[in-house]
């Protein structure tokens, strides 16, 4: 399915010649765990780089950067700035998101030293070299180090409670102004 309809979708584009005048974005909400750490779907504590990471595809209608990949930690709040930037808008101050077809000519969009998101009562966050996920009122920690851990098998929270503390601390709760909701129950 997933290579089906969007390849009819791009062979209706290319058969009507809106391929050189449009500016393609593909991307999704999240993933989907496939028995990944032993979960299925998209359960709210399974914050594993299988329901994190997800697609963002931009295709120029010029074909500038046509292969080539980033790393850069693009979100969907850098959809409309893209969009606008690409048609010679600039992005009104109060937008937060990146104007991501800088990369199209080699530039970098702004440094994102970090990353967070919330989802239910759980939050995440994650720098080059850790991610780590919990609980929103700091229960039940995991924290992983991408450089020895790429695949977050082994749990260090346990012995680097620094390291949770300041990826809790600096990053989740500075991003979210400096305190989280309460999700749930009573």
């Amino acid at each position: 399915m997933v290579d089906r309809w969007p390849g009819h979708f791009l062979d209706k584009m290319e058969s009507t010649g809106r391929m050189d005048d449009t500016l393609l974005l593909v991307l999704a909400d999240h993933g989907v765990a496939l028995g990944e750490h032993g979960y299925t779907g998209k359960p709210f504590g399974a914050l594993w780089p299988e329901l994190t990471d997800i697609p963002f595809f931009i295709r120029s209608p010029d074909g500038k950067g046509a292969g080539q990949t980033s790393d850069y930690f693009a979100s969907t709040y850098d959809v409309a700035p893209t969009i606008l930037g690409a048609i010679g808008l600039l992005p009104p101050k109060p937008m937060d998101g990146q104007y991501l077809t800088l990369l199209f000519e080699g530039g970098e969009p702004a440094p994102r030293p970090h990353f967070t998101l919330g989802y239910n009562e759980y939050v995440w966050a994650r720098d080059e070299r850790y991610v780590m996920f919990s609980v929103n009122d700091r229960s039940n920690p995991r924290l992983y180090n991408l450089n020895s851990d790429p695949d977050m098998n082994d749990n260090i929270a346990s012995d680097n409670p620094d390291i949770v503390k300041k990826m809790f601390d600096d990053y989740i709760l500075k991003d979210a102004g400096g305190s989280l909701p309460h999700v749930g129950g009573a």
